[in-house]
């Protein structure tokens, strides 16, 4: 049909489309008359205006302005479809560490519930609901929703979406821990690493000697000891500073007793089982604890440094 302002006054109710402008047309009912323009390849509807308040000539001007937008090719993307983009452009910018973090979170809250969703159907109240459900765990509840405002964040930049779900969302309160592990504590830890076959159990002495953090411990090459001092690479801190850590004889012992055979194609890493070893732990549930009570030992060392 052609549409003129006559033919569209003497309109019965129905849906028409415009020969002249294909997707563009008008929707008319016993009280409105709509404008509107039909695309994707879901041949979804997307309301312009009413007549007569908008015009034949200023609804068929903003119909082809929105059937030749950039966001038709993103009408069907879904949730999954988008992460996986993510995965190849935006992750790779960032530490492996960093990746893995990511991805879990995304993988194990996001992903689960929003795979098959078309983007701009997931909105704030389903996002919610997924956040919402992590309450008891302050900690975790808050890098699901820093990660998911940063995945979301990305969607708009690329002009997934015309806005975030997460607009808006606030990261709660988490309450900062000041414990510290006691002398017994330490030592029926230190005792309990010395009974655990493999890098693992060095690497929970290594953290009570030095308190370094664990994936620093994990990556230490036996190049970066020098002169009783171990030396770790701006590129494994993750403050992305050089750091310096004085060592004594049984660190150096546990560091050289832990070291395995250099081949030509891998330098001496002390510690290139330490993932294995710690998920090898978990599965038999043997000193769980060790994971945690050692991590608070980084705030003991650094007390007794700072006097």
């Amino acid at each position: 049909m052609h549409f003129t302002d006559q033919t569209v006054q003497k309109l019965s109710v129905g849906k028409y489309f415009d020969d002249k402008t294909p997707g563009f047309g008008i929707r008319v009912g016993k009280q409105k008359r709509t404008w509107v323009v039909q695309r994707g390849a879901d041949r979804r509807i997307i309301r312009v205006g009413h007549y007569p308040a908008m015009t034949l000539s200023e609804a068929r001007t903003k119909g082809k302005q929105l059937l030749a937008s950039t966001q038709l090719n993103h009408d069907r993307i879904t949730f999954e479809d988008a992460y996986e983009l993510f995965k190849k452009t935006h992750l790779p910018r960032l530490r492996d560490r960093t990746q893995a973090d990511y991805k879990r979170f995304l993988d194990r809250y996001y992903l689960a519930t929003l795979r098959n969703k078309r983007l701009d159907a997931i909105t704030s109240h389903v996002v919610n609901a997924i956040t919402d459900e992590l309450v008891t765990t302050p900690a975790e509840q808050s890098h699901a929703i820093a990660i998911g405002k940063t995945f979301f964040k990305w969607c708009v930049r690329r002009n997934y979406l015309n806005r975030s779900p997460l607009e808006g969302a606030t990261l709660p309160k988490t309450v900062s821990r000041d414990r510290v592990l006691t002398d017994d504590e330490l030592i029926a830890v230190w005792r309990a690493a010395e009974r655990y076959e493999g890098h693992f159990g060095t690497i929970v002495r290594l953290l009570i000697l030095t308190g370094m953090r664990r994936g620093e411990c994990a990556a230490i090459q036996t190049s970066w000891i020098q002169n009783n001092t171990l030396t770790i690479p701006k590129e494994v801190t993750k403050n992305g500073r050089e750091l310096s850590v004085p060592i004594g004889s049984i660190c150096l012992s546990l560091l050289m007793n832990s070291q395995p055979k250099a081949t030509s194609s891998t330098p001496h890493q002390v510690h290139h089982r330490a993932g294995r070893d710690s998920r090898e732990l978990e599965r038999r549930g043997r000193m769980v604890l060790v994971w945690w009570r050692a991590v608070p030992r980084r705030r003991r060392a650094h007390r007794q440094r700072a006097y």
